[in-house]
C-alpha cells in the first residue's frame, strides 16, 4: 500500500457534477450536517445516549453485513452466510478497533464500489439510501448509518480524547483490492463540515469479503466490554439463520480475549428476495418518516410510488387520489396541513 496507490478523493470539488445514482436510490437533503460531528447532534440523530453510542455503531455495522447476506445469498451455496466480528484494544492510541466482515459472494460490483462510497460521503447534506440501505431504516439507521460511523467516534473523541482530538478513520475494504479511509473534517474557518476520502489499492484483491473497521476512543464511562459481549450473543440468538464468529477483547489490562462461534441453526430462506430489500414502516418512527418525505429532492416523484417501492407495507396501500400526487405538492402545504397529512399516511 505505497503512496503511489493513494488517491485523494476528499469531498466534492467545485464544478464537479454529483455522482450519478441508480434508479432505486432516493436522494434527500438535510441542512443539519453539523449534527453528524457533535456529541449532542449524534445523540439526537441516533436516539442514543453517550454510553450507548459504541453499541449503536457496532450494531449498525452488523446490520449492514446481515442485510447484504440476506439479500444476496446465492441459492447454490451449500452453507449459511457467516459474519465475523473482531474487537481489539490499541493501547498506544487508546482506542477500540472493531472489524465486521461478511462475504460479498463475488458480487463486488454491488458492494462498496468507489461510486457508492462517494454517493454516501461526498455530501453530508444529501440523504443517500438505496432499497438495500432502507432495509434497516428504523434500527437507528435514519438514512445513513455509515455517516454516523464517521461522526460517532469523532464526537466521542472530541470529548474524551483531550487536546489530541480525533483523527482516526472509518475504513472500508470492499474485497476488490480497494480500501477507503473516511475521516470527519470540521473546517471552522470555512464554516463547513465534510468527509475526506482517501482510496488505497491493496493486495487483497478478490478476497470476496467486505470489511468495515471502526475505531472508538476508549473510556470506561462510554464503553462496557461486558455489555458489548452480551449484545453480540443476543444479536446472534435473534438471527439464527447466520453463523457468527466473535473474537473480542474482554479486558484492556491483560488483553484477555473471548472467542465464540455460534453456527446457524436454521436455513436462510431465499424466497421473496424483493421483499427483503424493503424496509418496514414498523421499524421507523413518525419523525424519520416525515424527514424522508420532506427532504426528497425530486419533487415530481409520486407519493404512492415512493411508498410501494421502499416500504413492505406499501403493497397493501390503496391507490387513493391523495397518494397519486407529486411529493412536491405535499411539501407545499402549510406546516400544520403537511404534518397532519404525513401522520395520516404513516398510520395507514
Amino acid at each position: 500500500m505505497g503512496s503511489d496507490n493513494d488517491h485523494d478523493l476528499s469531498g466534492p470539488k467545485k464544478g464537479t457534477p454529483p455522482p450519478t445514482s441508480p434508479s432505486n436510490t432516493l436522494y434527500t437533503s438535510e441542512r443539519s450536517n453539523m449534527d453528524y460531528f457533535t456529541l449532542g447532534g449524534v445523540c439526537k440523530r441516533t436516539g442514543a445516549t453517550e454510553n450507548e453510542l459504541a453499541v449503536f455503531g457496532l450494531k449498525e455495522n452488523i446490520d449492514n453485513a446481515l442485510d447484504f447476506s440476506e439479500v444476496n445469498f446465492p441459492s447454490s451455496l451449500d452453507r449459511n452466510p457467516e459474519i465475523f466480528v473482531n474487537i481489539r484494544y490499541n493501547q498506544e492510541r487508546n482506542y477500540l478497533r472493531i472489524r465486521v466482515r461478511n462475504s460479498t459472494f463475488g458480487l463486488n460490483d454491488i458492494g462498496f464500489t468507489e461510486e457508492r462510497i462517494h454517493a454516501i460521503f461526498d455530501n453530508l447534506d444529501r440523504f443517500h439510501s438505496s432499497k438495500r440501505n432502507l432495509y434497516k431504516l428504523s434500527r437507528g439507521l435514519q438514512g445513513d448509518a455509515l455517516k454516523e460511523e464517521v461522526g460517532i467516534p469523532y464526537a466521542l473523541g472530541s470529548k474524551y480524547n483531550g487536546k489530541e482530538g480525533w483523527n482516526e478513520p472509518l475504513i472500508i475494504r470492499n474485497g476488490n483490492g480497494e480500501e477507503f479511509e473516511i475521516r470527519a473534517v470540521v473546517d471552522k474557518i470555512e464554516g463547513r463540515n465534510y468527509c475526506s476520502i482517501v482510496k488505497k489499492i491493496t493486495e487483497a484483491a478478490n478476497d470476496i469479503s467486505t470489511e468495515i473497521e471502526t475505531h472508538l476512543p476508549y473510556n470506561s464511562n462510554i464503553i462496557d466490554l461486558a455489555h458489548i459481549e452480551l449484545v453480540l450473543i443476543k444479536y446472534a440468538l435473534l438471527n439464527t439463520h447466520i453463523t457468527f464468529h466473535f473474537d473480542m477483547v474482554t479486558s484492556i489490562t491483560n488483553n484477555k480475549c473471548w472467542k465464540l462461534t455460534l453456527p446457524a441453526t436454521q436455513n436462510l430462506s431465499i424466497s421473496n428476495t424483493n421483499s427483503k430489500r424493503l424496509t418496514s414502516i414498523y421499524w421507523s418512527d413518525l419523525s424519520t418518516f416525515e424527514n424522508l418525505l420532506y427532504g426528497i429532492e425530486d419533487k415530481s416523484m409520486i407519493l404512492y410510488d415512493i411508498l410501494i417501492s421502499h416500504f413492505k407495507e406499501g403493497s397493501s396501500l390503496k391507490k387513493k387520489d391523495d397518494l397519486l400526487v407529486p411529493v412536491g405538492q405535499l411539501q407545499q402545504l402549510s406546516e400544520q396541513e403537511s404534518e397532519e397529512k404525513i401522520r395520516d399516511i404513516f398510520l395507514r
